[in-house]
């Protein structure tokens, strides 16, 4: 968190030498360091070495049957890794991802709030229209989430409302406004808020 990389990883390495001495080398509690890798590595560019262990965490978990909640990053981890290459994998990782984390919370899980966001963006990068709509208005249904959802139902609204516009449901679209703009961070939404805005002005 601090963008000590390095150091996080050399972490993760010694609790992964000392997990798989004690465990074995299928056991669940592997998943944390290799998650803990997989996102230094990613966070670093080091996408090659992201994805093995992202890889072999997913393999752990597939191999495990489990639905524990790291089992679901793996899979985020891993989706993040492949996308710019393999769209369709990628789309695939994130709905397992999201199956995941209802077995092991139900679909009010909130962690499955900005993964649903981020499949509803590769669906829209995918032209899967239908399938974007289905994973931002899930995101927008919920209602029950914590305060830290505003941002993920920002990106959602946003998103949704420009899809809205496109299919010329214009009306649909500005009722995402007040949704747009709670949690709403500025950094990359300002332009898209302000032309949804200027879209709905009367």
């Amino acid at each position: 968190m601090q963008g000590r990389r390095d150091e996080a990883a050399a972490g993760y390495r010694r609790q992964l030498a000392l997990m798989e001495a004690y465990h074995g080398q299928h056991h669940l509690y592997l998943l944390h360091p290799l998650v803990g890798l997989g996102k230094v590595g990613l966070a670093a560019g080091a996408v090659d070495s992201a994805t093995a262990e992202f890889r072999r965490a997913v393999a752990i978990g597939e191999q495990l049957g489990t639905t524990h909640s790291m089992y679901a990053e793996a899979l985020v981890g891993l989706a993040e890794c492949v996308v710019a290459t393999d769209i369709a994998e990628a789309r695939s990782l994130l709905a397992r991802a999201i199956a995941v984390y209802e077995a092991d919370g139900g679909p009010k899980n909130p962690a499955i709030v900005p993964v649903a966001v981020r499949a509803g963006q590769l669906a829209v990068a995918a032209k899967d229209v239908l399938a974007a709509r289905q994973w931002l208005e899930r995101v927008l249904a919920d209602t029950t989430g914590s305060k830290g959802q505003g941002p993920s139902r920002s990106r959602a609204a946003l998103e949704l409302a420009d899809l809205l516009l496109a299919a010329g449901e214009r009306q649909r679209a500005c009722s995402l406004l007040s949704d747009a703009r709670t949690g709403f961070t500025g950094d990359m939404q300002t332009t898209e808020l302000a032309a949804l805005e200027a879209a709905c002005a009367p």
